[in-house]
């Protein structure tokens, strides 16, 4: 049950993570890249700061979670509770919930995604204090994805 919480809350925190403008841009730089397109080769030095930012990454995620229980629990919902609810609201799914009980999930939601923004900002200002330009960022992200040698070289990095 742990478990299937903490990896919902890093799957939303994770999904949350450049939501805006930058995850927009994704898809013609996948395209470019499938394409042959033009990308730039990635360095070692530009790897070396990508695992850098991961790792950043990972720490503000593992900050965020206990923030999210704590979060859930103050709304006083059971964290089991929390979860079907959220399942119910991203499938669309009907659920059997007062609306009192939904007006606080609800009020829920919106601080854990208040918490989200929060963090988001303090990762792109993280990215950016290590050198790398979210755009940049994300361009490694997708080379890294789609290159086995990088992600060997990423491997023996960490």
């Amino acid at each position: 049950m742990k478990i299937l919480f903490s990896l919902l809350v890093m799957s939303a925190l994770s999904l949350s993570l450049f939501a805006q403008a930058p995850q927009q841009q994704q898809p013609q730089q996948q395209q470019q890249m499938q394409m042959g397109g033009d990308m730039e080769e990635v360095s070692d030095r530009e790897l070396k700061k990508f695992v850098n930012v991961q790792e950043m990454i990972q720490e503000k995620n593992q900050e965020a979670q206990p923030k999210m229980i704590e979060i859930i629990e103050e709304n006083e919902f059971d964290i089991q509770r929390f979860v079907e609810l959220s399942q119910a609201a991203e499938t669309g799914g009907e659920v059997d919930a007062s609306e009192e009980e939904m007006s606080r999930f609800s009020e829920t939601q919106e601080e854990i995604n208040n918490m989200q923004r929060e963090a988001n900002e303090e990762i792109a200002n993280g990215i950016e204090d290590m050198g790398l330009s979210l755009e940049r960022y994300n361009e490694i992200s997708i080379a890294i994805q789609q290159s086995p040698q990088l992600q060997q070289k990423l491997q023996d990095l960490r």
